[in-house]
């Protein structure tokens, strides 16, 4: 998987290396402010969570956008999972059920490959910082018993998270377009327990609002459900 994310990382090197061209055109451009919310749907552990999110940005010419955003899951990951206590020669496993959550804020860069009329494609990338919350319960009276060995206190940290993906939308009108895309989420410098239950694959849907073109369609200045070319 580390593997993953430095092919991620190279590909949004290289784009950086061949935009210098743009460079011009893009200082040229008068920047737009941009507003999405920014849905996912991952795993922690193997529960399937949906994670609400926001972001708020910059686009330079349709080319470079930067901006922060706020993630959090809409409910808590609920697991089984085992832990070994001293009993026995080699031990014993119990089972336990694990509530987690996860909250984070994060910015963002982001290069676009192909822009056009009413789609694109682009590779953004971010940082964040965030907290986790662990709560275990003993699923038996063994468990109960012997609650110091399976206590997930320890992994209740603050965590820095990194995410590389690639995403696309559709312009449905001027002010507004919907999208999706795959990434992947992966916890820097994190005990490996925490990186088992968090670093997975991540599935984007988002809905993006052209703020400028939303003001101009409350403002009366333009129509609300019809594209207007102006490329």
């Amino acid at each position: 998987m580390k593997n993953l994310i430095l092919l991620f990382f190279l590909s949004f090197f290289f784009c950086t290396s061949y935009a210098q061209n743009d460079s011009i055109r893009i200082a040229e451009g008068k920047p737009k402010l941009v507003f999405s919310f920014d849905g996912r749907y991952s795993f922690v552990k193997y529960d399937a969570v949906n994670i609400a999110g926001l972001k708020l940005g910059v686009d330079f010419n349709n080319k470079w956008r930067v901006g922060i955003g706020f993630y959090g899951l809409l409910k808590p990951a609920d697991y089984n999972s085992t832990a070994r206590i001293p009993i026995g020669a080699n031990g014993t496993i119990v089972p336990f059920h694990s509530n987690t959550k996860l909250w984070y804020g994060a910015i963002y860069g982001e290069y676009v490959i192909i822009h056009r009329k009413r789609w694109e494609l682009s590779i953004p990338i971010q940082f964040g910082i965030g907290k986790t919350k662990i709560d275990a319960s003993p699923n038996d009276s063994l468990g109960i018993k012997y609650r110091e060995y399976i206590n997930q206190g320890d992994l209740n940290k603050t965590v820095f998270i990194v995410e590389p993906s690639i995403t696309g939308y559709y312009k449905v009108f001027n002010w507004i377009g919907v999208g999706t895309g795959v990434g992947y989420r992966q916890l820097i410098g994190a005990d490996h327990r925490l990186n088992s239950i968090f670093n997975n694959p991540i599935f984007i849907i988002k809905a993006k609002l052209f703020l400028g073109d939303f003001i101009d369609v409350i403002a009366g200045r333009k129509p609300a459900f019809k594209y207007v070319n102006r490329e």
